[in-house]
């Protein structure tokens, strides 16, 4: 038979949350091996290792705990591969929005460096770096809501980046 480890013990071994080993078992991600009716103490076996470390890899990859599941439900290498395809796209588009939002906050830095350092009725020539200027050519009136022209030329700028 197999050594058993304690929940504290497999805890401490793979430096998980007993909470989160716990929410594991809730989940039906990671059963243990044998709960005591007694005391509903449960126990791991060394059998359990391969699939901690599984886990374990797959959540540095930032993967969800329902696509883990999947793949322990399937077991085979293409159903892994498309897993791993799908998490990395979803990396790729979760880069894309921070550093749109990164370019966000450079932009915002810049303006507020510059608005502390401008002085008043003064008039300087600036050469700027290239840019992309998107214009949107809509006609408008005074009363028009603007929140719908305003929204079309963020998605315009978006796609162009």
């Amino acid at each position: 038979m197999n050594e058993l480890f304690t929940i504290g013990e497999i805890s401490k071994l793979f430096n998980i949350d007993v909470r989160l080993l716990r929410h594991y078992d809730k989940i039906s991600l990671l059963k243990p091996e044998f709960v005591n009716k007694e005391n509903g103490y449960r126990y791991y076996s060394t059998r359990q290792f391969e699939c901690l470390n599984t886990i374990h890899y797959l959540r540095s990859l930032n993967m969800p705990l329902p696509k883990i599941r999947e793949f322990f439900e399937n077991r085979d290498d293409k159903k892994m591969l498309k897993i791993l395809e799908e998490q990395k796209r979803q990396v790729e588009e979760e880069r894309k929005q921070l550093d749109r939002i990164e370019r966000k906050l450079e932009n915002r830095l810049l303006q507020i460096e510059d608005a502390f350092q401008t002085e008043f009725d003064k008039i300087e020539e600036r050469t700027l770096k290239d840019r992309v200027i998107a214009v949107l050519k809509k006609e408008l009136s005074i009363s028009d809501d603007l929140e719908q022209p305003i929204r079309e030329w963020q998605s315009a700028i978006l796609s162009m980046q």
